[in-house]
C-alpha cells in the first residue's frame, strides 16, 4: 500500500504492513477512512476532541501513534489488522 493513498477496496482489512507504512501524521480524511467514518464525521470527531489533531500551519494533521493508542494498537503492530474504509 502507498503512504499516500487509501485502497479502494471497501472492507479489506489494514495489515500490520500496512499500519507500519504509516507516515508519523496522516490527514484526517485518512483517519477518518482507517476508522470507517465519513470525511465529514471524522472532522466533527476532531472538533469535538475525539480524534487527537495537530494543526501546523492551516493544515489539520492525526498524529499515527495517537490514532493507534486510541484503537489499542501500538504504533509498532505485529499483528492486529483494523478494517478499511467502507
Amino acid at each position: 500500500m502507498s503512504s499516500t493513498s487509501v485502497p479502494d477496496t471497501p472492507r479489506q482489512p489494514w495489515t500490520n504492513v500496512d499500519v507500519a507504512d504509516l507516515p508519523p501524521t496522516i490527514t484526517v480524511e485518512r483517519a477518518g477512512a482507517i476508522l470507517g467514518v465519513s470525511r465529514r464525521s471524522a472532522y466533527r470527531a476532531v472538533a469535538r476532541g475525539q480524534i487527537p489533531a495537530i494543526r501546523i500551519g492551516r493544515r489539520l494533521l492525526v498524529p499515527t501513534a495517537e490514532l493507534l493508542g486510541l484503537l489499542g494498537l501500538a504504533a509498532d503492530v505485529d499483528a492486529a489488522t483494523v478494517l478499511r474504509d467502507e
